[in-house]
């Protein structure tokens, strides 16, 4: 089965065929899972105050059971990378295999030929695949491959030519008064946690956060001004995007266990698979995550075709599902 590469689009072009056969490539694979249109039922059924079943919520393990790929197709799946000499990681049950291999063996493994793109108005660079081919018992069990067209999002570009004279007076304080939060003392427990999810270089700087609280959030203790927890690294050099969401989430209600979930990849859809896929692996997982990124476009410009979209779209359905 032939699956076409999206056309470069936005700047993007192919800089170069000559890929060498040992630069290294990560394939996720994501298996045709089971019961689609019942989890999606479900999801909707949990979230609509009208039903019977609203807020009786799935727990992660009988989503698992619910949508587990076959065994058969595992089995298939396995043998092929395996065949290919690939290094494989099987996670999320069986839900997706991690694939690290080499270009010479990809491009032979899946009848194709990788290249080097550049975008002349960004100066991002990307080693992608062309056209690929699946064998059809592959095909059968494979939902989509990530790690092969999929692209990052553009970096983000200032709505104003320039800051205006008098900024607008937008903090924590003006927020509590426009919106009457008022009486809201959190206690820090481990029970009610929250988390911001981040992307593609928007780092975290705590001294950032620590001058932000002394200045507009001054009768919180300082000790309120850390993250509680890091998933995937994100510590750096403040960005606008990412302190923007840690600053103001945790402003208004100080105290609150904040988790900083970031994924800093270069290809959009593959990380949003893995946020999400991550977030359902988690047990104990915050129920409540801030994420402010998208793009404004046809996802295929960014690589991720229709069964791409789908597949980190039935993540979301499982999220719904299991309540968060």
């Amino acid at each position: 089965a032939r699956h076409a590469a999206s056309p470069l689009m936005n700047g993007w072009r192919v800089q170069s065929q000559d890929v060498l056969d040992d630069h290294p490539v990560v394939l996720l694979i994501s298996m045709k899972q089971r019961n689609i249109e019942e989890l999606h039922q479900i999801a909707h059924r949990v979230s609509d105050p009208r039903d019977p079943k609203y807020g009786q919520y799935l727990t992660g393990a009988q989503i698992q059971d619910l949508t587990r790929p076959s065994a058969k197709n595992v089995q298939v799946v396995m043998k092929w990378l395996t065949n290919a000499g690939a290094q494989v990681n099987a996670r999320w049950d069986d839900e997706i295999f991690e694939a690290r291999l080499y270009v010479g063996s990809a491009q032979e493994m899946l009848q194709t030929k990788f290249c080097h793109v550049v975008n002349d108005h960004t100066g991002q660079h990307m080693v992608l695949a062309g056209d690929y081919w699946l064998p059809a018992n592959v095909d059968a069990a494979v939902t989509a491959i990530y790690g092969l067209h999929g692209l990052p999002l553009p970096p983000r570009t200032p709505i104003r030519s320039k800051l205006p004279a008098a900024p607008a007076n937008v903090t924590p304080a003006v927020l509590h008064q426009t919106y009457n939060i008022t009486g809201v003392t959190a206690s820090g427990s481990s029970m009610n946690r929250q988390a911001v999810a981040e992307f593609q270089g928007q780092t975290f700087n705590a001294s950032d956060l620590s001058a932000f609280f002394r200045e507009y959030v001054a009768t919180a203790p300082q000790s309120a001004a850390k993250i509680s927890k890091f998933v995937g690294g994100g510590i750096g050099a403040s960005q606008d995007e990412s302190m923007l969401d840690v600053e103001y989430i945790m402003g208004i209600v100080p105290s609150i266990l904040t988790e900083y979930w970031y994924w800093g990849g270069k290809d959009f859809c593959a990380d949003l698979k893995n946020w999400t896929g991550f977030i359902l692996a988690e047990e104990d997982a915050p129920l409540v995550h801030s994420v402010s990124y998208g793009y404004q476009g046809d996802l295929k410009d960014l690589g991720c075709n229709d069964a791409v979209v789908q597949d980190v779209d039935f993540n979301f359905a499982k999220l719904a599902a299991k309540g968060v």
